[in-house]
């Protein structure tokens, strides 16, 4: 029970720790030292350190962007326990893989064992929870086949390479081995940290530039759109106001009139759908108006209006 628990909190902490190496948009960490760790644990305590990487894969994913209890929704916990199943059946292939092809991996003094040792718990094994982990989160986001692929393979080699530092860091801070002196520990941590240290600063480094240059694309794309829609309101307006200029210097302006002018106006003005003729007619010239409309050509030319009942008042 200790391995278990020990398991899932050692697994939830390293998994927050990933999460900050995520590339956007998000869906998967370019380090994920966790992957590294649930190897160790696994390799060193056996099932119950499966089953707690489960439960801490499980809370590491279900708590991302959740800031209280009230916002975990099914829709957000179910995908987190699929990416966790994934995370356990990984980890448990792996380590029945090497438990067959290297029965004593505490004893890695060639070169040969020690590579073979790397590329099944690392590249291929990793395989795995990326394949899985990028099905699941594609099925609930409805990612493109692109935003699919680089997922998974950002995935891949976030796991990949969170096997290769973390996983051999474990298996020497863990080990028992009479072989290993301290000295030689420390000899063989301290570099790789260092490694680690410096592979972070340069992916912090790049992201930052990066995130920089996508900033600089935007500002310059929505400026772009603001000037734009600047011309674009302008134009509208000097249309507006030659109509508004043509009424002031007119005494009478009739439908024909209006329709006239208005017609060319409206080529050169896309942004303006229509320009409607709807002069203020006082009572006493409602006939007058409907008489001459009916002149005009539109014989059943007549105002009306409709009542709050949704009759017709003449």
């Amino acid at each position: 029970m200790k391995a278990f628990f020990l398991s899932a909190l050692v697994y939830f902490l390293f998994a927050k720790i990933g999460l900050f190496f995520a590339i956007p948009p998000g869906f998967a960490s370019g380090i994920w030292p966790a992957a590294g760790i649930a190897v160790t644990m696994v390799l060193r305590f056996g099932s119950p350190a499966i089953f707690g990487t489960l439960l801490g894969s499980y809370l590491a994913n279900s708590t991302v962007g959740i800031e209280s209890l009230s916002d975990w929704q099914l829709t957000s916990t179910l995908p987190a326990l699929l990416i966790a199943a994934g995370t356990c059946i990984q980890v448990s292939i792996t380590r029945w893989l090497i438990g067959s092809l290297i029965p004593d991996f505490n004893k890695l003094h060639e070169i040969s064992t020690i590579v073979q040792f790397i590329v099944i718990s690392g590249p291929l094994c990793c395989l795995i929870a990326s394949s899985i982990g990028t099905l699941t989160i594609g099925y609930f986001n409805d990612l493109s086949t692109q935003q699919m692929m680089f997922a998974w393979f950002t995935w891949w080699i976030g796991d990949s390479l969170g096997v290769a530092f973390f996983l051999p860091l474990g298996l020497l801070v863990t080990g028992k081995s009479a072989r290993a002196s301290r000295h030689s520990n420390i000899m063989i941590v301290i570099p790789s940290m260092l490694c680690f240290f410096l592979v972070t600063i340069g992916f912090f480094y790049s992201r930052s530039a990066q995130q920089q240059d996508n900033f600089s694309v935007f500002s310059a794309h929505a400026e772009s759109i603001v000037k734009s829609l600047v011309i674009f309101n302008n134009d509208n307006a000097k249309t507006l106001k030659f109509v508004h200029n043509f009424f002031n210097a007119s005494e009478h302006v009739t439908a024909s009139e209006f329709r006239s002018f208005v017609s060319d106006a409206l080529k050169h003005s896309p942004g303006i759908r229509a320009l409607e003729w709807a002069p203020i007619i006082p009572h006493k010239k409602r006939e007058e108006l409907e008489a001459t409309m009916r002149l005009e050509g539109r014989p059943h030319f007549e105002i009306y209006q409709w009542s709050e009942t949704g009759l017709r008042v003449s």
